[in-house]
């Protein structure tokens, strides 16, 4: 990967090419804002002030199961009233006062959607930078990721447990300490919705490479990292909806269950404005309602939701339930991102008439799988990529290849990690799988640096083997391991409660990799004398997708892995 230099900057293109034709096309209350880049989203917000009066934003249900619709005209004057919050906390003197330059103020705290995604389009329609932090980091990350990226003031949720974590987290930070204020709730910007009481908070217009939106890499293998989103791959990722095959306009699109410090959470400041996609959630309510199985697919319910977008964990315990089952075929659907679903869990969902959609994408880029297809795919994990995406593959010697993502009108990566022919590109570390006899469909196999090498020479991917074993309802997770080894094993999590001693618990989950084992390659079977089970005082270490870490996992049991090995020799 290599060639002569070329700037990155050649593939940043004003106005942004027209996108297909696919969104609003019979809608009566959203009207489809300016898509060329003319307008950044937070005057794309206020564009919809006075050109969207009735078609809504939100939708959620009370305790007592009555709907409630916020619609696109309170939705920014919140965004204003919250803005003029973060200004004033910036500048007490003078919260209208129209900032020169941008700061970052990032976000600690567990708010219900609606107060969340209000203050992070707050922020930036404030001229600032919104940075939205994981609350399952450690607070050595956490100190971090605001030594990183400069924060100059954090909103904490008035929780016990974002309190004590912001104060552990400035206590390691020796420097410049950002200051504290409590977050906001739902009643601080929606109290006053009548027109009469709003002032609209004067708009700093921001250059399209400032930064917007920071969100953190998912830390997997490491420290996470800051990634930026500038106001131009913001409007580039906003468009994302143009380029699948669905009018979305007016779809009530279930995020009940998705944290908005998340990508798969923050992207709907956009899709909502570019696309009008309706958000149904939980009662904004502090503390927040916080998203199961159950109470997810009640929420969906009383939204009257069109489809749910969702981690696929949700998915496989609602597959468990035959009334869940029932519901989800009436729908127009899952979506479902962040990781793998269970192969066994979707094929026989399909075969129900439950409709499964797979979301493929990156913090650094955005999706690359259709969103969305027409209809659904007997093989749910299989994907098309889109016309906003240009593929470059590199081969393997395995059949698969690892894809990179070249730039180009539709869209630039927000970072660039390689060099293809010349050119700044993004390699994404992930392997892909063509379909066998499906043209230009493809699958994830996995990831480049996750794949096990053994000392044999042999190589297994470990992700499917995983899934396969957390199926087993007393299994929270499992790590497998085995890279320069003769074999494999695996670290395996009880699922908190199960009451089960580490004597039994093998035996009863035995069965469980037995079936593994029967689908995996001969050389990546288990052997029973090969599993070990997570200790209560080395917890397993979860990435803000709430998968597993697996590097980390794996060098914190290394010295009983290597005492495994030592005994099976």
């Amino acid at each position: 990967m290599s060639g002569s230099s070329a700037s990155t900057s050649n593939y940043k293109v004003l106005p942004l090419p027209e996108p297909p034709k696919t969104q609003s096309l019979s809608s009566s209350t959203f009207k489809t804002p300016p898509l060329d880049g003319s307008l950044t989203l937070p005057e794309i917000y206020d564009w919809h002030l006075e050109q969207t009066p009735s078609h809504p934003l939100f939708v959620y249900s009370d305790g007592d199961g009555k709907e409630h619709t916020i619609l696109w005209p309170e939705g920014v004057r919140a965004v204003h009233r919250a803005g003029g919050i973060v200004r004033s906390l910036l500048s007490p003197s003078d919260a209208v006062d129209v900032p020169r330059t941008s700061s970052v103020v990032a976000i600690l705290a567990g708010s219900d959607t609606i107060t969340y995604f209000t203050f992070i389009m707050g922020i930036v329609r404030a001229g600032h930078t919104a940075f939205p932090i994981s609350t399952r980091n450690s607070p050595a990350a956490i100190a971090h990721l605001l030594k990183k990226t400069g924060t100059s003031h954090l909103l904490v949720g008035r929780e016990p447990v974002f309190q004590s974590l912001a104060t552990k987290t400035l206590e390691l930070l020796q420097s410049t300490k950002p200051r504290l204020s409590q977050m906001p709730a739902f009643e601080d910007i929606y109290a006053c919705s009548i027109e009469t009481s709003f002032t609209p908070l004067p708009l700093r217009r921001p250059n399209m490479e400032e930064p917007a939106i920071i969100l953190q890499s998912s830390g997997s293998t490491s420290t996470p990292k800051p990634i930026v989103w500038t106001h131009y791959f913001l409007l580039q990722l906003s468009r994302t909806p143009f380029f699948g095959e669905r009018d979305m306009t007016g779809v009530r699109l279930s995020c009940h269950s998705l944290p908005m410090f998340h990508g798969m959470g923050v992207v709907q400041t956009g899709w909502t404005a570019m696309a009008g996609i309706v958000i149904s959630t939980f009662q904004p309510k502090s503390p927040a309602i916080q998203p199961n199985a159950e109470s997810v697919i009640k929420g969906c319910i009383e939204t009257r939701s069109d489809m749910i977008f969702c981690f696929p964990s949700f998915v496989e315990e609602w597959s468990r339930q035959p009334n869940n089952v029932n519901y989800l075929k009436k729908i127009g659907g899952i979506l479902y991102g962040g990781g793998p679903l269970n192969k066994i869990v979707g094929d026989e969902l399909y075969r129900k008439g439950v409709s499964i959609f797979m979301l493929y994408a990156c913090t650094e880029c955005g999706p690359f799988s259709m969103f969305l297809p027409k209809t659904a795919n007997e093989d749910f994990e299989y994907f098309r990529l889109p016309k906003n995406v240009k593929p470059k593959f590199i081969a393997d010697d395995n059949g698969n290849a690892e894809f990179i993502v070249m730039p180009h009108g539709y869209m630039r990566p927000c970072v660039f990690n390689t060099r293809v022919d010349g050119t700044d590109a993004y390699a994404t570390g992930d392997l892909l799988t063509p379909h066998p006899t499906k043209a230009g469909y493809w699958k994830v196999f996995g990831r480049a640096d996750d794949q096990i090498i053994f000392s044999t020479g042999e190589k297994a991917n470990p992700s499917p083997l995983e899934n396969m074993l957390t199926q087993d309802s007393r299994i929270q997770s499992a790590v497998i391991f085995g890279r320069g080894r003769p074999r494999t094993g695996a670290i395996i999590e009880p699922k908190p409660g199960s009451g089960i001693d580490s004597h039994n618990f093998l035996e009863l989950t035995w069965p469980t990799i037995e079936r593994m084992n029967e689908v995996a390659p001969r050389h990546a079977r288990i052997l029973r004398e090969m599993v070990l089970l997570a200790k209560p005082s080395k917890p397993f270490l979860y990435t803000a997708k709430n998968t597993t870490r697996r590097q980390a996992i794996i060098d914190e049991y290394e010295e009983e892995i290597d005492a495994l090995y030592h005994q099976t020799q």
